[in-house]
């Protein structure tokens, strides 16, 4: 068990700390994490396993009995994420006089844009939007769409998942298996991609820039969606990122880390720890009210991946893609908003500048000057 993390801010709506150590269940919103009886080991999977993608980013379509997946083992892994990636729309930053929750003070400039060894090793960017059940209709024309746009790599499939519906038959709440169709819209050295179902899409990447160029893949995404199919509105928007924290040489995971995300201080060998904070957000969006998810763990083992937040068919960047078991942290920040958007780009990317924004600030109050530095 570890200390509560302070990542709170003066002028968050709220603020939730928690830790855990024990078998169970997480729930945050709607959003479930599971944690098996030692949550953050690493699983045992075969290099061929192909885990099932998921519907979207913050479920799990496929319970694993681990906290975390090894990088090297999914190399062309057609898993899921928990909520589940050259752009033809223009990328336009946010007004400078958009503030969040987590901007009490002027937005931060101790995070550069793009830092020369930035920590990212998978982000994540998804729309959901009306259901469309016709969507495998006009799926060929979404993909030769994209295929023209450099997203070569075309690859359905089926997800079978549990699910509970009521009804007189089965009795209230009994379980039944269900499966749904998804489509895996990759570029050819499988860096990043689309994911695409009935009711969403997601921008994902294994090799991530900056905000600039990622942001923009995702609204071309769901361009070309609406273009073809017509859509009415987007229900949901998320950004989410995995940084990690691998120190060299005698340098400590917290020199990287602030204090108060250092956990307890025991003389005994650690095996793992989890810290979890949750925010309600104020954004200069059309949508003003965010949920921010914070989490940071702490590991004796191969970089992995949360059970909910698999990569897709891609590949892991060479110097994230560690085989050797060592002492490092993973910072995931979960950030996003629910509520009916119409159909207009301009509105949809201000929300997720927006977004981007509280997401930079929290990582700035995260990591300390030496992390910062280390980076740059």
């Amino acid at each position: 068990m570890i200390g509560p993390t302070l990542l709170s801010h003066p002028r968050n709506g709220c603020s939730v700390h928690r830790t855990y150590s024990m078998t169970g269940n997480v729930t945050i919103g709607r959003r479930l994490l599971a944690i098996s009886r030692s949550p953050l080991q690493i699983a045992k999977v075969k290099a061929n396993n192909r885990p099932a993608q998921g519907d979207d980013w913050l479920s799990t379509p496929r319970q694993h009995k681990c906290g975390l997946l090894p990088a090297h083992q999914r190399s062309r892994a057609h898993a899921g994420t928990g909520l589940l990636t050259a752009c033809q729309p223009m990328c336009k930053l946010a007004r400078p006089s958009a503030q969040s929750s987590l901007n009490a003070q002027p937005r931060s400039r101790n995070v550069s844009e793009r830092m020369s060894q930035a920590p990212v090793y998978y982000a994540l960017a998804q729309a959901q939007f009306n259901p469309v059940a016709a969507m495998s209709k006009y799926i060929d024309q979404i993909q030769d769409t994209l295929r023209k746009d450099g997203f070569t790599l075309y690859e359905p499939q089926q997800i079978t998942h549990l699910q509970l519906t009521p009804g007189l038959e089965q009795g209230q709440g009994d379980p039944m298996l269900a499966s749904k169709t998804s489509w895996l819209i990759s570029k050819s050295d499988r860096t990043a991609g689309f994911i695409l179902n009935t009711s969403s899409i997601a921008f994902h990447t294994t090799h991530y820039e900056t905000h600039k160029h990622f942001i923009p893949q995702l609204l071309h995404g769901l361009a070309t969606i609406h273009k073809i199919v017509s859509l009415e509105h987007v229900s949901r928007l998320g950004l989410r990122y995995l940084d990690a924290i691998l120190p060299e040489g005698d340098e400590t995971v917290d020199q990287y880390l602030a204090s108060g995300l250092h956990g307890v201080d025991f003389d005994a060998e650690p095996r793992y720890s989890l810290s979890e904070s949750a925010f309600n957000t104020n954004l200069d969006a059309i949508l003003s009210i965010g949920t921010l998810v914070a989490r940071i763990y702490r590991l004796n083992s191969v970089l992995g991946f949360p059970p909910d937040m698999i990569p897709s068919g891609l590949v892991q960047m060479e110097r994230f893609a560690i085989q050797n078991n060592q002492p490092h942290a993973i910072i995931d920040t979960d950030h996003f908003v629910e509520g009916i958007i119409s159909l207009d780009l301009d509105i949809i990317e201000n929300q997720l500048m927006e977004l981007h924004q509280s997401i930079k600030h929290i990582f700035s109050s995260t990591v300390t000057d030496f992390a910062r530095k280390k980076w740059s």
